[in-house]
């Protein structure tokens, strides 16, 4: 049993969450079916001069999250009309069973910070909604060989200050 599943900080609890009680020490998790997260850059390289290539500021798209109606649409709906003064912080976690298969492990977490959301459609037993936020990190988890399973890098990019406050190390040499 993997899958994909939301959680927003500060809210632990309410009617028809996801049966998961907790993965990687957190709570308040609810089934989403996908998501998408794009990130862009103009890179401009003149014929003929291909080592001298401009590149373009990063654009980052809202975080676009699909998942079925439920009780959890009434939290997340209640969120566009009152998104609160700061936002949210939302996170967007990628499971798979554990090896023992006792319970789930996170593969891949998407997380914003401040975020707010920007659109929200409702349509016949499935809902759409587009998170803006000012802060994006993605962490990656490695399965060894033993099947041991831990947290590796984390990608984070501040869109307030248009700087990567983390990433891999030796990408950025």
């Amino acid at each position: 049993m993997s899958g994909l599943f939301m959680r927003i900080d500060g809210i632990d609890k309410f009617p028809g969450m996801a049966t998961v009680k907790e993965i990687a020490g957190k709570k308040g998790f609810f089934p989403v079916n996908n998501y998408s997260l794009g990130f862009s850059r103009a890179v401009h390289v003149a014929v003929g001069s291909a080592g001298d290539a401009e590149v373009g500021v990063p654009g980052i798209s809202d975080l676009v999250v699909t998942r079925g109606a439920d009780n959890a649409s009434a939290v997340l709906s209640t969120l566009f009309f009152a998104p609160g003064d700061k936002g949210k912080t939302f996170e967007i976690l990628e499971t798979k069973q554990k090896n023992d298969g006792k319970g789930l492990i996170p593969v891949k977490i998407v997380t914003v910070e401040q975020g707010r959301l920007s659109s929200y459609d409702v349509t016949p037993g499935q809902n759409s909604m587009s998170i803006s936020f000012t802060t994006v990190s993605i962490t990656y988890y490695i399965e060894d060989e033993a099947g041991a399973v831990t947290k590796g890098d984390t990608v984070k990019f501040d869109l307030k200050t248009g700087e990567l406050v983390s990433g891999n190390a030796e990408a950025k040499k």
